[in-house]
């Protein structure tokens, strides 16, 4: 399946929908400005390809990018721009990229996530992060849970002010970091909890009141990288239990 075209959604709608299809396409235009809409939504038990070349733009509450759900293995590839909207609940967020399972997501392209938004949600799978995330306020750029991150020659994450996040990192999860991330005022470039890893090998700038890495029960964190502080009441490494 291939959308070359326009396609503009309605609430909990979904532009594309492909059950136990091997194969999914987007070099179009997905847009959408209601709520709980999905760009791509792809469920399968068996292996199955999602690449968006195309420009996927979604600005309604709880809305999605691309959806991967099932147990088949997906290979999740966007080289064009997803854009989230702001969330109204930080609980509840609109995604860019939703993986559940053991899904590889590589992202070459652009992802922009509005307040209370999330970039690239992935379970248990593998994030190789090639190119641009960048977070609204109290965002997240990537939330990981079991998985395994690649930060890449080439990446850059931006986190955003007020409890922003670049990597939030939960259940065993392993970060290797060769890109470049900027974190805001009042915000995190890595909160790793629950056994979860670091190896830092790029530069980082931290803006006033900001937080390089807040560990909890982390796992081990090894920065090789240099960390520039512009303010004031800023922490590198901050860890607990």
């Amino acid at each position: 399946l291939t959308n070359g075209g326009n396609i503009t959604l309605g609430a909990g709608s979904e532009g594309i929908y492909g059950n136990e299809s091997t194969s999914i396409i987007n070099a179009g235009n997905i847009t959408g400005i209601s709520v709980s809409g999905t760009g791509i939504y792809a469920e399968s038990t068996n292996a199955m390809s999602i690449n968006n070349s195309g420009t996927i733009e979604l600005n309604g509450d709880k809305s999605i990018g691309i959806y991967g759900k099932g147990t088949g293995i997906k290979n999740i590839t966007n080289s064009g721009t997803i854009k989230i909207g702001n969330s109204s609940n930080a609980n509840n967020p609109g995604i860019g990229i939703y993986s559940i399972g053991a899904d590889t997501i590589t992202n070459s392209g652009t992802i922009l996530s509005g307040d209370n938004s999330i970039g690239i949600y992935s379970t248990n799978g593998t994030i190789n992060q090639n190119s641009n995330i960048q977070t609204g306020n109290a965002g997240i750029g990537i939330y990981a849970d079991g998985a395994t991150v690649n930060l890449n020659t080439g990446s850059s994450i931006t986190a955003g002010n007020n409890g922003a996040i670049g990597v939030y990192a939960l259940n065993g999860v392993n970060i290797v970091n060769s890109g470049t991330t900027s974190v805001g005022s009042n915000s995190y470039g890595y909160a790793l909890k629950s056994g979860s890893n670091l190896v830092n090998n790029s530069d980082t700038t931290l803006e006033n009141n900001g937080v390089l890495v807040y560990g909890d029960a982390a796992g081990i964190i090894n920065n090789n990288g240099k960390v520039s502080m512009n303010g004031s009441n800023i922490i590198g490494f901050y860890t607990v239990n």
